[in-house]
């Protein structure tokens, strides 16, 4: 999904996706959604075509630029649906680190 580095708090993230037909081939979904899961749950959707940081990069291969306001582990899945309906999803996740330099809401305590 991603390259391994280090990941801060207000720091912007490329989130990759690869999605293929049944034949093995690059292929677009008729619909692409990205789901982010913060660490205290809270629950960020985007979808290709309505919101601007999702973008498709080539046949079947989707991008979005995302930055976590808080540390801790990010849950990623993106949701391919095809023709007939089926979702196709792909899960991964990102650990975000505190920054020295940037003072946001701690993802635990301040959502509780």
């Amino acid at each position: 999904m991603m390259t391994p580095s280090k990941y801060f708090v207000g720091g912007a993230i490329t989130l990759t996706a690869q999605f293929t037909g049944s034949d093995g081939n690059l292929a677009d979904p008729t619909t692409v959604v990205l789901k982010l899961k913060a660490p205290h749950g809270k629950l960020l959707t985007y979808t290709y075509g309505t919101d601007a940081n999702v973008s498709k990069a080539s046949t079947g291969n989707y991008e979005a630029i995302v930055t976590p306001d808080c540390a801790g582990r990010w849950f990623t899945r993106w949701e391919g649906t095809d023709a007939l309906g089926n979702v196709l999803p792909i899960e991964d996740f990102i650990a975000v680190q505190r920054s020295r330099f940037l003072h946001g809401p701690d993802c635990y305590w301040d959502y509780l």
